[in-house]
Formats: C-alpha cells, sequence, structure tokens
C-alpha cells in the first residue's frame, strides 16, 4: 500500500474525526463481500463539517465515492484510492402522508417503519437490501414499482462541498437509473409521498413479496442482486437460462441455478472471478439471442478511482 500523505490524513481527521478510517476492507461494506481496501474510509453519521470536507477533497484532488450498504456494486480485489463515504445516518421522521428520510437508512427498516404508521408504497421495498439513498439513485424496484413512483425530493452536498436540493420533476427516473447516477453528489435526505393504508393489509403485502424474494433468489449466498438489466425484448434471467449459463462457475463466482440473472459468491470469490463470469454470459447470450445485455450493478473496477497501484 503506498503511503499516506500525512498532511491529507491529518487534515481529513480534522474534518471527520473517529468516522475516519485506513486502509477499510470494502469487502466488509458490500453485499459482494468482495473488494480490497479503501484508502480513506468515512462512515458518516453527522453532516457536521461534511461541506468543508467535500470541498478540501475537491481542491487537493483527492476522489470521493459515496456508498450505502453496498447492496448493487462490485470492488475491484485491489481496493480504492481516495476516499470512501458511507452515509449510516438512518432516522424516519413522518409528517402526515410524508416520510423524511436520512439517506443511510436501509430500506427493510423504512419499509416497516411506514407500515407501522399506516402508511402504504414501500412495501416492495421491504426485501431490498440496500439505503434509501442509494434505491432513489438506482431507482430501486420490485415487480414493477419503485423508488421513483414516491420521492418527493431529495437534498445533500455536492462533491465540491455546497448544498443541493432537487424536486421529483429534476429527477430524470428511468429504469434502474436516475440522473443522480453519475451527478457526483452525496445524498444526505429523501423526501418520500406516501399513501394511507391499513397496518396488517401493508404488512401482507411486505410478507407475500419476501416469500417470493426468497423462493425464487438466491437471498442465502452473498451477491449484489440482479447482475444485468432486462432487455425490451425479454427478461435478462430468460436470456441467460436460454443460452445455457445457469449453474456456470468461473473460480467461486457461479451463476445461480435459482435465478439466472444473479451471480453469487460460493466463498472467496475475487473481482477477476465475476467480471470473467460477466463477459461469458453476455458473449453467450449475445451468440444465442443476439441480445446485448447491459449492466445493472456498478463494477467501480473499471472507474477512476481503481487503485492503480498497491506497494
Amino acid at each position: 500500500m503506498s503511503p499516506f500523505s500525512d498532511r491529507h490524513l491529518k487534515s481529513l481527521r480534522d474534518f471527520f474525526g473517529q468516522s475516519l478510517s485506513t486502509n477499510e476492507p470494502l469487502s466488509a461494506h458490500c453485499t459482494y463481500r468482495i473488494g480490497g481496501p479503501a484508502e480513506y474510509f468515512i462512515s458518516l453519521s453527522s453532516e457536521e463539517k461534511l461541506s468543508q470536507g467535500l470541498e478540501y477533497c475537491h481542491e487537493e484532488h483527492i476522489p470521493v465515492m459515496v456508498l450505502g450498504r453496498g447492496s448493487n456494486i462490485l470492488f475491484p480485489d485491489e481496493g480504492l484510492h481516495g476516499v470512501v463515504v458511507q452515509t449510516v445516518a438512518n432516522e424516519v421522521v413522518f409528517q402526515n402522508d410524508n416520510a423524511i428520510v436520512q439517506a443511510g437508512t436501509p430500506l427493510p427498516k423504512l419499509a416497516r417503519s411506514a407500515a407501522e404508521h399506516s402508511l402504504s408504497g414501500l412495501e416492495f421495498a421491504s426485501g431490498i437490501p440496500g439505503t434509501a439513498g442509494g434505491a432513489v439513485i438506482m431507482n430501486a424496484g420490485f415487480k414493477g414499482q419503485c423508488m421513483g413512483d414516491i420521492v418527493d425530493k431529495v437534498s445533500g452536498y455536492e462533491l465540491i462541498g455546497r448544498k443541493f436540493s432537487i424536486d421529483k420533476e429534476q429527477l430524470e427516473f428511468r429504469y434502474r437509473s436516475s440522473s443522480l447516477r453519475n451527478a457526483r453528489k452525496l445524498l444526505t435526505q429523501v423526501v418520500l409521498r406516501l399513501s394511507p393504508g391499513g397496518p396488517e393489509e401493508i404488512k401482507k403485502r411486505m410478507a407475500d413479496f419476501n416469500k417470493e424474494r426468497r423462493n425464487n433468489q438466491p437471498i442465502e449466498y452473498p451477491s449484489a442482486g440482479s447482475v444485468f438489466k432486462n432487455p425490451p425484448e425479454r427478461p435478462a434471467w430468460k436470456l441467460i437460462e436460454e443460452a445455457g449459463c445457469k449453474g456456470l462457475r468461473v473460480g467461486n463466482a457461479q451463476v445461480s441455478e435459482k435465478h439466472g440473472n444473479y451471480i453469487i459468491n460460493l466463498g472467496n470469490a475475487t473481482y477477476n472471478d465475476v467480471k470473467k463470469l460477466i463477459e461469458i454470459v453476455v458473449e453467450r447470450v449475445c451468440n444465442t439471442s443476439g441480445i446485448m445485455l447491459d449492466l445493472e450493478i456498478l463494477d467501480i473496477g473499471t472507474g477512476p478511482q481503481r487503485r492503480k497501484e498497491l506497494q
């Protein structure tokens, strides 16, 4: 590992205190359980000094990446250069039919809280292992429902330190994406517009959704959820199955035999295991159907923050 700049480390400690760590294994902060160390890692539970800290990173050309629960992400084994900020603040406040949610709130917790307040609209999210902020950015969804249906507005900080607030109309929600996906912004708060409903009926819908997930998804293994977006022609899992890829394995990464659009970590799978398997699946599906699959997960190993050299 290349040595840290003493100046950078001291300054970041001034901004973030004990929430800052170094050489933090990213495998501990994503559902794939894959990934090397982050040079600097911040577990963000307060906005205090956040603006100054982000401005400092911008001025010093220190890359910054924002992380929720890491449920839709693939990190490289060699780790990342710069700062990874994980949002963990998770307070939820209900005002009439609105939920004012800190971005680090886990979706299952948020869905349960809404049900307890007799508010409907989040049942689909009760089994998604992400955060409110990440779910908005990726427009997470299940069974035809998605976060874009219920978001009213979001707020947070640009990665240069300025605060922002954006209404739903400007978020440009689309299938598994939004205008926030590559916007270099850190969400701190999400406002959701929900609907009144009976708590028992809401909880039953949540239970039904979660039962379907357990029956059809390999939740017993580490994964990042659906690897590929569904093309317009037909579902990705069906194309993968037709291409004979179910059960295909590279190292300790495997195309799930339970759901073809999941690549699971059988134990100690590496970034390269998953990456190679993705390439094989894409090639085989293209050869059999003529359709080129697009990734739904975020492959950080090809991004600008990938560490080029570890010493």
